[in-house]
């Protein structure tokens, strides 16, 4: 069986979600800090999205594309970045990876 893969579509508005944890595992609180969504298409440069903190306390953030940021197919890279009182940290806890395709219609 091959491996799972995350398959989005073109133009196709998905959430992503992440859950910053301490290196024990507990939520990280990311109260008064900024989260960033950042994703790379084939070989384009990264960009960078502000994200929304859903729950500070638990450390949690989400980003919601829009059609331009996934408007053409490809393989796809993202990982997020929190920044707390000038520190930066990547997470979590990995980059992860899919690709995009074109809708058959």
């Amino acid at each position: 069986m091959g491996t799972a893969r995350n398959v989005f579509r073109v133009a196709d508005n998905v959430r992503f979600k992440a859950a910053f944890r301490s290196p024990g595992g507990a939520a990280l609180d990311i109260t008064g800090g900024a989260v960033k969504f950042i994703f790379k298409i084939g070989t384009a440069p990264a960009e960078e999205r502000d994200a929304t903190i859903t729950d500070a306390a638990a450390g949690l953030a989400e980003y919601l594309t829009a059609g331009a940021d996934f408007a053409a197919a490809g393989d796809v890279e993202w990982e997020w970045r929190v920044t707390l009182a000038g520190n930066v940290a990547h997470g979590p806890p990995t980059r992860r990876r899919g690709v995009i395709v074109e809708p058959l219609t």
